[in-house]
């Protein structure tokens, strides 16, 4: 297992994890990173690509996996990003209190073993007015896929690092000291539904005051993603406003049309 973790894994992440909709997603998410920024799990590097160097100041890359340093190393080099890497799991980070502006994690909490213990360590390194900014696969609130998550959930903790299917990342955000203020869930790949069903957001802050999310109230709202293809299925928890946002008529059916494909 040393070998297909150190040296094939990584070369499958790199070449497999960053299909079109997820890297239009990194693009519109990772720019919004600045001052000292933590990225927990940074792979082979593909955000690297994505952070505006004029605003990051320093960039912590947490990774455990030699394989995959040795590949975000490279990325690393075409870039003007000041990159220390650091050896460690997410559920180990070894910064200081309130140090950090920005927390980002892609793919991530999907996979590490300790969730809660390192959504606690993202909201101790994070400074008040911090933010973390995610994409992550999770639960779908589909109880059709759901089924189908869980099936297919021991293949891919094996193949794929121990990668979770079936986590409700926005519910452990807030079990973890965090509070969501929008959270965004969509299919973002041409793969079976209960592998694709991810949630990304670009706003968490620590402390009271704000809405929990409901990974359900993604099957109350519907509208499309700007961001994503025309069969992506995609929809938007907002904050708590006096009156819920209506959908139009063509919004309800396409969200029919989407309900009639395969729950795979």
């Amino acid at each position: 297992m040393g070998f297909y973790r150190d040296s094939i894994y990584p070369q499958l992440v790199s070449h497999l994890g960053d299909p079109p909709p997820i890297e239009k997603l990194r693009r519109r998410l990772l720019p919004d990173a600045r001052g000292d920024v933590l990225e927990i799990g940074a792979g082979p590097g593909v955000n690297f690509g994505h952070y505006d160097p004029t605003r990051v100041t320093r960039l912590w890359a947490l990774e455990p996996n030699a394989g995959m340093i040795r590949l975000a190393e490279r990325r690393r080099r075409d870039t003007r990003l000041n990159v220390e890497f650091i050896g460690l799991a997410g559920e180990r980070i070894p910064l200081a209190d309130a140090c950090v502006d920005t927390v980002v994690s892609t793919f991530t909490l999907c996979t590490v073993s300790g969730i809660l213990d390192a959504i606690r360590g993202i909201a101790r390194v994070l400074k008040p007015e911090g933010k973390l900014i995610f994409l992550e696969i999770s639960r779908s609130a589909d109880p059709r896929v759901q089924r189908w998550q869980r099936w297919w959930e021991p293949l891919h903790r094996a193949a794929f690092a121990g990668l979770r299917l079936t986590r409700d990342l926005p519910a452990l955000l807030e079990q973890g000291g965090l509070r969501v203020d929008q959270v965004e869930c969509g299919y973002l790949a041409r793969f079976p539904k209960s592998w694709a069903h991810c949630c990304w957001g670009s706003e968490a802050a620590l402390g009271l005051g704000r809405r929990p999310v409901d990974l359900r109230d993604c099957m109350r709202h519907a509208p499309a993603s700007p961001c994503a293809a025309d069969w992506i299925s995609s929809s938007v928890v907002p904050r708590p406003r006096l009156e819920q946002p209506t959908r139009s008529a063509s919004s309800v059916s396409r969200a029919e049309t989407r309900r009639e494909r395969s729950s795979r």
